[in-house]
């Protein structure tokens, strides 16, 4: 009986331990497509709230800025493997991000530039069929 008991507690430790294993595993898109929706998301929030909160407004720009900088990293690695024109367009969309985010803190831009061309991208890895 104690052997049993033993047995029951190392199983339910392990399932705490390493989760339910009838999660699905996420792919890459997926993964890719949470970090957009995430940072899109905040940026939504706080774009009414910017002048109240401009701080968090100002954080999630950052967020931003920072998930398009690594892109641009990513993709002038040689060891990513997207086409030259597609790579060329990321590289292009982290320089328009980098710049349009200037302006919205500034107050010479809308965030709504921003936000739309993370939502094409959001549009694009969800038509990919993988999330």
């Amino acid at each position: 009986m104690a052997t049993a008991e033993l047995k029951m507690n190392a199983i339910q430790k392990a399932v705490s331990a390493y989760g339910d294993n009838s999660t699905a595993l996420k792919t890459s898109r997926n993964i890719e497509y949470d970090v957009f929706a995430r940072v899109t998301r905040q940026l939504q929030i706080y774009a009414d709230r910017s002048r109240a909160e401009f701080p968090k407004f100002a954080m999630a720009l950052h967020k931003n800025r920072q998930l398009w900088v690594t892109l641009a990293a990513d993709v002038s690695s040689d060891m990513n493997m997207l086409p030259r024109d597609i790579k060329a367009k990321i590289f292009y969309l982290s320089e328009f991000t980098d710049q349009e985010t200037r302006k919205v803190l500034t107050g010479k831009a809308s965030v709504a530039g921003l936000i739309e061309v993370n939502k094409a991208i959001m549009r694009g890895l969800s038509q990919a069929g993988d999330t």
